[in-house]
Parts: C-alpha cells; sequence; structure tokens
C-alpha cells in the first residue's frame, strides 16, 4: 500500500521510526473497528510517484484536486498485522475479532 503524506508531524514520525498503526474510527451504530499496524518505507522512484500521483489525481477528477507537491512524500506501506472486530451494536458482549499476521515476518 502507498500513501502520499502531507507535511507535518505524522510525516515527520515515519521518517524517523518507520512504525505505523492505523485505525478505523467509531461507527456510530456498533463498537466495529479495523486495526493495522505494520512499517514503512519512503519511496523515492520518480516513476512509481508519478503513477501514483495520476491515479491520485483521477480518483479525484471531480474535485480538481492537484497532484501531489514535492513536500507530499511517498510512503509504502508495508501491513504486518490486522485485527478486525464486529459486533452487534453497542454494549456487545461477545465481539467477534479476526486477527491476521504477515507469514513472512
Amino acid at each position: 500500500m502507498y500513501a502520499f503524506i502531507v507535511p507535518g508531524p505524522k510525516q515527520a514520525d515515519l521518517h524517523r521510526d518507520g512504525r505505523f498503526a492505523l485505525h478505523s474510527f467509531p461507527c456510530p451504530d456498533s463498537e466495529d473497528a479495523f486495526y493495522c499496524t505494520g512499517t514503512v518505507q519512503p519511496e523515492e522512484d520518480p516513476a512509481t510517484r508519478q503513477s501514483l500521483a495520476g491515479i491520485f489525481v483521477t480518483e479525484r477528477s471531480s474535485l480538481g484536486v492537484p497532484a501531489p507537491g514535492p513536500d507530499h512524500h511517498l510512503f509504502r506501506f508495508d501491513i504486518e498485522r490486522c485485527l478486525l472486530t464486529r459486533t452487534t451494536g453497542h454494549g456487545d458482549f461477545a465481539p467477534q475479532h479476526t486477527t491476521w499476521r504477515d507469514g513472512g515476518r
């Protein structure tokens, strides 16, 4: 997975540490959740950056979003672990958890 990260604390953290954790926001009608962790690598290949910038702009063509600038750094996210929690609603006493771990790590 790749992502352009805007200048700021998160971009600096990724360059400094290289680990990430992504999680979903709580749903209004349940306590379902998704969480994944792993490591990142800055992607420096100009052809990869150009290709992904084109996809980024095309996907947002109705909004007129410009291509990411040079200060938007491109990172490759290597997902190592995931957790999916499914519930029947708020206060579910038996949430269902599904975990995944990259078998190569």
